[in-house]
């Protein structure tokens, strides 16, 4: 069984996150894995100074709180939380490829549009998998949410708001540089707590400068709100759905000439077979709720040997299957 934390936002943001002795565990855990993975230390001596001038001009402040609440909890010093949670932000600083994927898609049922997606992800051990948490939140302007995460980050990849929208992020690799701006999952936490409506969540998330490069994938309640945010730092372009569908992998469509960086990794080199497999797959058959998306999640020529979460989630109806993959 996954386990999950109740995140109440009404409460003081210092005072939010307090995660049970075997999610704690792991979060000391992740945060190694992190760190390690960024320079750990070396990382801070050399960049420590820059790194909090960041986090005090653009992470939200209470986010920022709730950063700093969780490390005295953890007995952990701030710097370390603060990298893990900007983890996929400084990959885009230090010109690395993301090692974060991901396929999903999207398509119009009799009760709404249904979102299903792998998120692929390369760790050690399969500890993004097998750490999988689902964070519930209450309290926020906008309603209730809920985050497939895991334990120790704040931001957000994966959420749905049941009334509201679904929102997902792929990673991509355009050749802009990295931004000073808010950091994505950031943004996208604070999309789901504060936007009432999948047309105002699309603007906002298509508009807001951010740090890296992302494709962003929503869906609404209602049929045919559907779409795929392609953005760079400072860019964007919003594709919308064809025949009742919409698919993202690792490519950029709308941005591809403007855009194009020359990066092997394998998450791009195998998108376009994975998006090619998921519409000859919707071709043959359309899922009529969300558990029926999960084969296409699961064909061998979609899941990658790195996919370490599946999902599908209605805005809807407030339904989701999240599934570890281990």
């Amino acid at each position: 069984m996954i386990p999950e934390v109740h995140v109440d936002l009404a409460a003081d943001a210092a005072d939010r996150w307090h995660l049970p002795e075997a999610l704690a565990d792991q979060a000391h855990e992740l945060l190694d894995l992190y760190n390690a993975d960024l320079g750990g230390t070396n990382f801070l001596a050399q960049h420590g100074d820059h790194l909090q001038q960041f986090v005090d001009a653009h992470v939200p402040s209470g986010m920022y709180e709730e950063i700093v609440g969780l490390a005295e909890r953890m007995n952990r010093p701030l710097p370390e939380l603060l990298l893990a949670n900007l983890h996929y932000d400084v990959i885009k600083f230090l010109g690395s490829n993301s090692r974060a994927g991901c396929t999903a898609f999207a398509i119009d049922t009799p009760a709404g549009p249904v979102h299903a997606r792998n998120l692929d992800w390369w760790t050690e051990l399969d500890i993004l998998s097998r750490f999988t948490m689902l964070a519930h939140f209450t309290g926020a302007p906008a309603g209730r949410f809920s985050v497939v995460t895991w334990p120790g980050f704040l931001g957000a990849f994966s959420a749905v708001a049941p009334g509201r929208f679904t929102v997902t992020l792929n990673a991509v690799s355009s050749n802009e540089p990295a931004s000073f701006s808010i950091p994505v999952t950031m943004l996208i936490r604070s999309v789901l707590e504060n936007v009432a409506t999948f047309d105002d969540a699309v603007t906002t998330l298509a508009t807001t400068p951010i740090v890296s490069d992302c494709m962003l994938l929503l869906t609404g309640t209602e049929q045919g709100e559907m779409a795929v945010i392609e953005r760079t730092p400072t860019k964007h372009a919003i594709r919308r759905p064809e025949n009742g569908c919409i698919i993202v992998t690792n490519d950029y469509i709308l941005l591809a000439d403007e855009t194009a960086a020359a990066t092997d990794s394998e998450l791009e080199s195998t998108s376009g077979g994975r998006f090619e497999s998921v519409q000859s797959q919707l071709r043959k058959g359309r899922p009529g709720s969300v558990a029926e998306c999960l084969p296409i999640l699961r064909d061998a020529s979609v899941q990658m040997d790195i996919t370490v979460q599946q999902m599908a989630f209605s805005a809807a109806t407030g339904e989701y299957i999240v599934r570890p993959v281990v």
